[in-house]
């Protein structure tokens, strides 16, 4: 029997032992889920570990479509766990990952992982200290995905050179019709 998590999933303690313990029950939640499509933990603070049990059940889980990870201090570790996970989660439509930290290596992971990802429409990976660097993966992947329509890249240290780069790949990409660049 699944032990369901509180109403809110927010985290409403501070104390270690407790947030993981709700993290493991948000997990098993997701696993055996046959309704819940859409899921808000963002600002929840679930780091790496929190991150990593998330992914475990998006793996497994055939009907979560959208899906709210922003400002969860999850840093290149726990980002790598949810784009592993993006490679076999054939459903989730909506990600928004911001204020995460996942830094350039992370938009190299996400670029990568989402170049032919049928699902994702709408990526939001704002706040994540992305450089021009990064921004080249993320171009890339624009060049080849022809399902995303929305990516939010504000708050990110793209640069001229990053919109330069963005500007070529959007010559190419004819689905995406939204983009957020604000500083």
């Amino acid at each position: 029997m699944i032990r369901r998590p509180p109403r809110s999933t927010h985290c409403i303690s501070s104390a270690a032992s407790d947030v993981y313990k709700r993290q493991g029950y948000i997990s098993k939640m997701l696993k055996a889920n046959r309704i819940l499509i859409e899921l808000n933990i963002g600002l929840c603070r679930i780091g790496c570990e929190g991150m990593k049990l998330i992914s475990e059940a998006l793996e497994v889980n055939k009907i979560l479509k959208k899906l709210d990870l922003r400002d969860n201090n999850a840093e290149f570790e726990g980002i790598e766990s949810i784009a592993v996970a993006l490679e076999s989660n054939k459903i989730l439509a909506d990600l928004d990952i911001g204020y995460n930290r996942m830094g350039d290596k992370g938009a190299e992971l996400f670029g990568k992982v989402l170049k032919n990802k049928k699902t994702l429409t709408r990526l939001a990976i704002y706040g994540n200290e992305i450089t021009h660097e990064g921004t080249k993966f993320i171009a890339e992947m624009l060049v080849h995905n022809k399902n995303l329509s929305c990516l939010d890249l504000r708050y990110n240290c793209i640069g001229d050179k990053g919109a330069i780069l963005l500007s070529e790949a959007l010559k190419i990409n004819g689905t995406l019709t939204k983009l957020k660049l604000a500083k």
